[in-house]
């Protein structure tokens, strides 16, 4: 079979051939492997940086962020089926330690761990794969087109679980662990594949997301970020150190940049009782100047907790696909582009070596001729982002009362939910739009996201009475954060470049200030012109 391997310490990298792997226990899964991702540990490795080849080898097989299918199973095999999708977690146990006894290789106690496609054991860029059981995470076939960003994420829950379970231990006053991270302030630091994932996890969990990088806010990743109702701030404007005197109190930051000054600094924007995920290693060995004892002063005087987190257990793996299964349930759009570009295998050279700005996953297709593949998820289906079309609304016959209604809008059922929005939407009438509007700014992001759907659906109808709300309550995160995601459907529409002052407004570093007058001004002018 064909694989992809490199020379450890070398530029070496080459499409070899191996024999194919057989199932040899009754706990094997062999799984034929449809695509890998491409993220800066591979491209470290074929720049000579750090990996190892197994034993007794000169060559390793790279990749680690798969997504297969599975073709034969051991006789003792129950987790999955033949057909079936599934990615392999990466990091195999040491063996004597405690940690990796009880399968929590993540926390290897010795350093002795192996990881495939890394350390010591081949990975996944090759035609077909074998593993344990235990190493196998089943992928509902809904969502086997973001399969391959399992790994990654798998990454992101662990840290944040880590997190919300330090805090939920030490902070007063909480009754459950969510509790942590919901309605929170949690910055993101770096909008690559980790840290757009990390804003997903986190906008999933209710936390009020803001964005750093330094990339053009009309940039694909910022433009991405902010259709999460996220806020994206460019770092070329305000600095890490000055955050907390733009956005206040910022009780979580995950960081996903790998730079190390930009790490330390971040310390400084932390909050009181603030809690601060490090998830990128940074490269080289240049010192850097830091304020130590500034730092150190802060992090004792507000109880802050500084954590690194790397890697990810079998259980963090599926809480993974459960919150991509959720992610593609609630942004659609936003998690198909996500994977920005499929490379056919025989050209990963492309993959692994060309690498733009406007690239976020990069995926090695080892199925197909490396478009979509085996599976599109029906891309063609839906529009390729939501300002490209805009959702229409049935109009149902019998309509429920009102108060109905807005009961049905916290209603366990989702289909229920979604149901009486789409009434609220379609009546038009006055009392129906200002109970939408409410939904902006709900305590359930579910509901926010249902309400700002329904307003891009009933088209301009929808404007004034947003327009009427921003006047009064952009000091809502929410708020914003729900008439982002609304003009954002709208910049290529008639009325676009009128909206458009106002949603950049929305973004920047005073918008309870400078929203208000721009909403006003379009509210004028509309009522003017009807």
């Amino acid at each position: 079979m064909k694989a992809i391997a490199i020379t450890p310490g070398s530029t070496s990298v080459h499409l070899i051939e191996r024999t194919e792997p057989q199932i040899v226990d009754d706990d094997d899964v062999k799984l034929q492997v449809l695509r890998v991702g491409i993220c800066g540990t591979d491209r470290e490795e074929v720049s000579g940086g750090r990996s190892d080849a197994p034993t007794g080898q000169q060559q390793l097989v790279i990749g680690h962020e798969m997504l297969g299918k599975v073709v034969q199973i051991g006789s003792k095999v129950k987790k999955v089926a033949i057909d079936d999708y599934a990615v392999l977690s990466v990091r195999r146990g040491c063996g004597h330690c405690l940690a990796c006894q009880l399968n929590r290789s993540d926390m290897c106690y010795s350093g002795d761990y192996t990881e495939r496609g890394i350390k010591g054991a081949d990975g996944f860029q090759a035609e077909y794969v074998v593993d344990k059981e235990q190493y196998v995470i089943k992928v509902p076939s809904e969502i086997a087109d973001l399969g391959v960003l399992t790994e990654p994420m798998s990454v992101i829950e662990k840290a944040i679980d880590e997190a919300v379970k330090i805090q939920f231990a030490r902070l007063p006053g909480l009754t459950h662990p969510v509790e942590a991270i919901r309605n929170k302030v949690a910055l993101v630091a770096g909008l690559g594949p980790v840290g757009l994932l990390a804003s997903v996890a986190l906008r999933l969990r209710g936390a009020k997301v803001i964005g750093l990088d330094i990339i053009d806010e009309d940039s694909p990743r910022a433009q991405l970020l902010t259709k999460l109702g996220g806020i994206y701030v460019d770092g070329r404007h305000v600095h890490a150190d000055a955050l907390d005197d733009h956005f206040g109190q910022i009780d979580f930051i995950l960081e996903a940049s790998g730079v190390a000054m930009l790490e330390f600094n971040l310390i400084d924007a932390l909050g009181i009782n603030g809690i601060y995920v490090v998830t990128g290693i940074p490269g080289g060995d240049r010192t850097i100047d830091i304020a130590g004892a500034a730092l150190m002063r802060q992090m004792v005087l507000d109880n802050q907790v500084l954590l690194g987190s790397v890697n990810a257990s079998p259980g963090h793996f599926q809480m993974a696909v459960d919150d991509l299964k959720k992610a593609y349930k609630q942004w659609p759009h936003v998690m198909n582009q996500l994977i920005t570009r499929r490379v056919p295998f025989v050209q990963f050279n492309d993959a692994l070596t060309n690498h733009s700005n406007s690239d976020i996953k990069v995926v090695v297709e080892w199925s197909g001729n490396g478009s979509a593949g085996e599976f599109a998820m029906n891309r063609s289906a839906e529009p390729e982002t939501a300002q490209q079309a805009v959702p229409t609304v049935p109009v149902p016959s019998n309509k429920p009362p009102l108060a109905v209604l807005v009961a049905s809008l916290h209603d366990p059922d989702e289909g229920v939910r979604e149901s009486a929005m789409r009434t609220l939407c379609s009546s038009l009438e006055p009392a129906a739009l200002q109970v939408v509007i409410r939904a902006m700014v709900d305590d359930d992001p579910g509901v926010r996201w249902l309400a700002a759907e329904g307003l891009i659906g009933i088209g301009e109808s929808g404007i004034k009475p947003l327009l009427y709300a921003l006047m009064s309550q952009s000091g809502s995160v929410w708020m914003r954060q729900s008439a982002i995601h609304v003009l954002h459907a709208y910049v290529k529409s008639p009325w676009g470049k009128q909206l458009t002052p106002i949603l950049d407004a929305l973004v920047d570093v005073q918008p309870a200030l400078t929203v208000p007058p721009l909403a006003q001004q379009e509210l004028y002018s509309l009522l003017s012109v009807a």
